[in-house]
């Protein structure tokens, strides 16, 4: 039977919400930009489609295999009787609030404190937000992922209160949603629950939870492990070169990391961190979660344990990393799996818990210029979320059109300009075409689908799972997008060029960045015309082929 520690409270339960609500707030001040956010125009319109096979019926991304069964099958649902944004919203705002309550139970386990979760949060996303090395994010737009962490951490607020066989099924819950996050969270789990010593309970008594765990995870392994089940392995292996080093390397490789300047900063600032949580870990003994009569070291060490089973991920992604810069087959078949991930977070979470820590033992041990040191580290800490703030309100852009718009942008175009024309554009097209067309566009746009609901040929951000769809995406990126495209936009097809690509696509319109130089294609443009003015898009009807000869006769009704 498990031993579960009565926390002594001693706050009212109005005190308990009221930390919930600010932790909600920092979270909303830091994360809540207008809809779409960078990944969610990717996956909400996965969960849409997979609801709804209709809606952008001929995109070849929404036609890939569903990785994220779990948060399509759950969520998806709600696509289908709410505008996507609408969705975004109801989807964040559940992720964020149940964040919060696993953070503040998190935060009171430990010390027991007012105001100390609502501080931890803030310099958690200072910390986060200038430390991070390979991109990974715990407060964004709503996925498979954000529901996966709070179940991470309901799981990281079980095994400080050494309720384990609840932390397997929270991280098979977590699995089910994202099978990476789960699955590396459960490897961290069991180095937290090696770390508690003779507090720990016996690997035979948590048999079944992890067997139930196992089970849970289910809908997330399964798809996961289809991705490359019925592809030939060489498809496989060129489906990891593409995935890895082309497509994600800043989020999987770790020479990658070195090649850009911020990167190598921002690595520095990583390993200062460990060091500074290292310092301050010894520093501050384990003195969480005290009950009558009992030392109550067991919570700290969980703690400290899962951190140090991230840092050891990342270790081996190092490692694989740099053991096999000359066998890039191997290499990409290991570094695939984001060894970074939650090294990333856990190290400033880890550090932000125990800064309260060192707060707390300085206020026990009557050092009271502790509450100045701690009110201008709160004021340190939150400039980086007031500063995203301001910077959302000044632009009123999604972080997904900011991203893509930003990448595209020339020096003489106004950046509100640009973002109100492709609006409009998209707009006009979800007005007046039909809802199986297919459409060339932009290739560094990522809110096409978002905000006109047609198909669209390719783009670099929709990248698909599963091998074969990854070797496929490739191969039509590389021919619609080939490298002069990036300078001269698609005009550098020609009239030609886009009459072969839609003959063997099937697309029938193209949307053409205007503000990059090129001859005017041959089509009719049906958009801007009199009745609307754009100074930033263009699109052309391309005619469908004339058909050859003998296909005219097969389809003549005389020959019915």
């Amino acid at each position: 039977m498990e031993s579960a520690r009565p926390i002594q409270h001693h706050y009212s339960r109005l005190s308990w919400w009221l930390d919930v609500a600010l932790v909600l707030t920092v979270f909303y001040l830091y994360a809540g930009w207008p809809t779409p956010d960078v990944n969610e125009a990717h996956y909400l319109a996965k969960a849409r489609h997979y609801w709804d096979p209709t809606w952008c019926p001929n995109d070849i991304f929404l036609n890939s295999a569903n990785a994220h069964f779990t948060f399509y099958w759950i969520f998806g649902w709600l696509t289908v009787f709410l505008p996507l944004p609408v969705v975004a919203w109801i989807g964040r705002l559940i992720t964020w609030a149940l964040l919060s309550i696993a953070w503040v139970r998190i935060h009171k386990t430990l010390f027991d404190r007012r105001w100390l979760p609502v501080l931890s949060s803030v310099v958690f996303i200072a910390l986060w937000q200038t430390t991070q090395i390979a991109g990974e994010w715990l407060l964004g737009g709503v996925e498979g992922k954000g529901f996966a962490y709070v179940c991470v951490f309901f799981a990281i607020d079980d095994m400080l209160n050494r309720r384990w066989n609840r932390v397997w099924i929270w991280l098979g819950v977590a699995s089910a949603f994202h099978v990476l996050v789960g699955g590396w969270s459960v490897l961290c789990g069991l180095v937290a629950w090696y770390s508690t010593g003779k507090q720990r309970p016996t690997f035979q008594s948590m048999f079944p939870s992890l067997l139930l765990g196992l089970t849970l995870s289910l809908p997330g392994l399964i798809p996961g492990l289809m991705l490359t089940s019925n592809a030939d392995p060489v498809v496989v292996q060129e489906a990891n070169i593409i995935y890895v080093f082309r497509r994600v390397p800043h989020h999987t490789v770790f020479h990658h990391f070195l090649y850009v300047s911020s990167n190598i900063v921002a690595l520095g600032k990583h390993v200062a961190l460990i060091a500074i949580w290292i310092a301050v870990a010894c520093y501050t003994p384990c003195r969480a979660c005290r009950a009558e009569g009992e030392p109550a070291t067991a919570s700290q060490r969980a703690l400290r344990g899962f951190t140090i089973g991230a840092l050891m991920l990342s270790c081996f992604g190092v490692l694989f990393d740099q053991l096999l810069l000359h066998n890039p087959i191997l290499s990409a078949a290991l570094l695939k799996y984001y060894w970074f991930r939650l090294g990333d977070l856990m190290v400033p979470f880890a550090a932000a818990v125990a800064l309260c820590g060192l707060y707390v033992q300085l206020l026990e041990n009557k050092r009271h210029w502790a509450r100045t040191l701690v009110l201008a580290l709160i004021l340190f800490s939150a400039i980086p979320i007031f500063q995203t703030f301001l910077q959302r309100r000044k632009s009123g852009l999604s972080a997904a059109d900011q991203q893509s718009m930003y990448s595209q942008l020339k020096p003489d175009v106004d950046l509100e300009t640009k973002q109100r024309d492709w609006i409009a554009t998209c707009k006009w097209i979800k007005e007046n075409t039909p809802t199986d067309a297919l459409f060339l566009t932009p290739k560094l746009q990522q809110t096409f689908k978002w905000n006109a609901e047609r198909s669209e040929v390719c783009n670099w951000k929709d990248t698909p799972q599963d091998a074969k769809s990854v070797v496929a995406w490739w191969e039509r990126l590389g021919k619609v997008y080939p490298g002069e495209v990036n300078y001269n936009g698609l005009y550098h097809h020609q009239t030609a060029g886009i009459q072969a690509l839609a003959s063997e696509i099937g697309f029938q319109y193209v949307v053409v960045d205007s503000t990059f130089n090129g001859p005017p294609f041959d089509f009719p443009k049906i958009y801007p015309n009199p009745d609307h003015q754009n100074g930033s898009y263009e699109i052309y009807r391309v005619p469908s082929p004339p058909l050859p000869a003998k296909l005219k006769q097969l389809g003549s009704p005389h020959n019915d």
